[in-house]
């Protein structure tokens, strides 16, 4: 999936300020995919009226950060070294929930 960066979604240069990861760890190539990825989650579980809204824009960058902290932990695994055990990476960030809640599309089944 590319990346189109229109309606008040970031560059790839912005987004790389913004989350801190220079392009000696992380590819144009690797967060466009990425982008285009949550853009496209953004786009299906969200709803807004012309530019992305701020708190979207939030939701949107703390979502491609944690894709790409994820990438290192490909089974979603931490601390298996560690004396407490192997913890598991949660699949909810309660702060994108907070964020995103009031844009949030409702399905009912």
């Amino acid at each position: 999936m590319s990346y189109t960066p229109t309606d008040g979604f970031p560059d790839l240069d912005t987004i790389r300020a913004e989350i801190g990861v220079p392009s000696t760890v992380l590819t144009d190539e690797q967060l466009d995919l990425i982008a285009g990825s949550e853009q496209d989650n953004m786009n299906s579980a969200y709803a807004w009226d012309l530019d992305l809204p701020d708190r979207l824009y939030q939701v949107f960058l703390r979502s491609v950060a944690r894709t790409i902290a994820a990438r290192g932990l490909p089974l979603g695994m931490v601390g298996t070294d560690s004396e407490y055990g192997v913890a598991r990476l949660t699949t909810r960030d309660s702060e994108i929930i907070r964020l995103g809640c009031q844009y949030r599309k409702r399905t009912f089944a």
